[in-house]
C-alpha cells in the first residue's frame, strides 16, 4: 500500500513538471507569434504595403477557404443522401422516372398488357442492383431499361453479354452497387 502512495506522489510530481513545461512552451509560442507579427509588419512596411490591409486579406483568404470547405462538405452530404434515397427507391421496385414521352407510353402499354412472359433458361446471368442489406433488384432492358423485382430481370445466356451490358449500366448509374449474378 505504501508503494502505491509513493507511485501516486511520483506521478503528481511528474504532472506538476509537465504543467510547468507546458506553461513555458505556451509563453515561448506567444512570443514567437508576436515576433512573427512584428516581422510581417516590418516586411510590409519595407514593401510599402499597409500591414492592416495585408492582415485583412490573409484573414479573408482563410475565411474563404473555411467557407469553401464547409460548402463542399454540405454538397457531399446532400449527394450521399440523394444516392441513399435513390437506392432505397430502386430496392422498393418503384418505377424509374423518365422524361421521355415515348418511354412513358411504352411503359403504359406494358402495364396494360400485364406482366410479360419471362424466358426461363436453365442457366443464365442477370444484372442486379444490390443493397447494403443484401436484397437486390434485377435489370430489364425492356421499355428503355429499369430495375424490377427478382425474377423479372433480363436473362443473359452468356456471362460476356451480361458483363458488357453491366458496364453500360454502371456508366449510367456510377454510384450504385451493380453486379452480375449467375442463376442456376
Amino acid at each position: 500500500m505504501l508503494a502505491l502512495f509513493e507511485e501516486i506522489k511520483k506521478l503528481k510530481l511528474k504532472l506538476a513538471e509537465l504543467e510547468v513545461e507546458q506553461e513555458r512552451q505556451d509563453e515561448e509560442l506567444h512570443q514567437r507569434i508576436k515576433d512573427f507579427e512584428e516581422i510581417s509588419r516590418l516586411e510590409a512596411e519595407l514593401l510599402g504595403i499597409d500591414h492592416e490591409e495585408l492582415k485583412q486579406k490573409v484573414l479573408d483568404n482563410i475565411a474563404f477557404i473555411r467557407d469553401t470547405e464547409e460548402e463542399t462538405e454540405k454538397l457531399e452530404t446532400e449527394l450521399s443522401e440523394a444516392d441513399r434515397i435513390a437506392l432505397q427507391q430502386a430496392n422498393k421496385n418503384e418505377p424509374m422516372i423518365h422524361d421521355d414521352e415515348e418511354t412513358r407510353r411504352l411503359e403504359q402499354e406494358l402495364e396494360e398488357l400485364g406482366t410479360p412472359n419471362i424466358q426461363q433458361n436453365e442457366h443464365y446471368f442477370t444484372i442486379c442492383l444490390v443493397s447494403a442489406d443484401g436484397n437486390y433488384s434485377e435489370w430489364s432492358d425492356e421499355s428503355g431499361g429499369g430495375w424490377h423485382s427478382v425474377g423479372l430481370g433480363h436473362q443473359y445466356v452468356s456471362r460476356e453479354e451480361a458483363l458488357q451490358q453491366c458496364g453500360k449500366i454502371q456508366q449510367r448509374f456510377p454510384n450504385y452497387h451493380i453486379q452480375v449474378i449467375e442463376k442456376p
